[in-house]
């Protein structure tokens, strides 16, 4: 008898003040949606400045491609002030989306990354 298991919803992830920072979300209009929360690094020439609060998203599939699930996700992180940072994207169609909707490709030296809603969230990041 499979079982199904119960997800956080994306209110209950994000008030959880410990570990795990990360974990599969359950969150309308998506079939797989995996979340990371915590400061990045953004490399800017030669400075290294910190963004935060940032929720990265670190693999989507949605139920339905074009539905606009990503787009009402998104939103939903900004107006709650997060930035958006979504990390590895492979799918050139998923870059273009991206794009359009306004975020911003950093950190090319590592990978096809994003950022949104980052502007007023970033610090120098000071190394210990």
């Amino acid at each position: 008898m499979d079982k199904k298991i119960e997800l956080p919803t994306l209110d209950e992830f994000l008030i959880q003040k410990r570990r795990p920072y990360n974990g599969y979300i359950d969150y309308p209009g998506f079939s797989s949606l995996y979340l990371r929360k915590g400061d990045i690094g953004i490399q800017d020439g030669e400075k290294l400045l910190r963004c935060g609060p940032t929720i990265h998203v670190a693999n989507v599939t949605s139920e339905i491609p074009g539905n606009g699930a990503f787009a009402r996700l998104v939103k939903d992180l900004m107006s709650r002030e997060f930035a958006v940072y979504v990390e590895c994207v492979h799918n050139l169609v998923f870059v273009d989306i991206l794009r359009h909707m306004g975020f911003k490709q950093i950190n090319q030296a590592s990978g096809t990354h994003f950022i949104k809603n980052h502007e007023n969230k970033l610090t120098e990041w000071i190394q210990d």
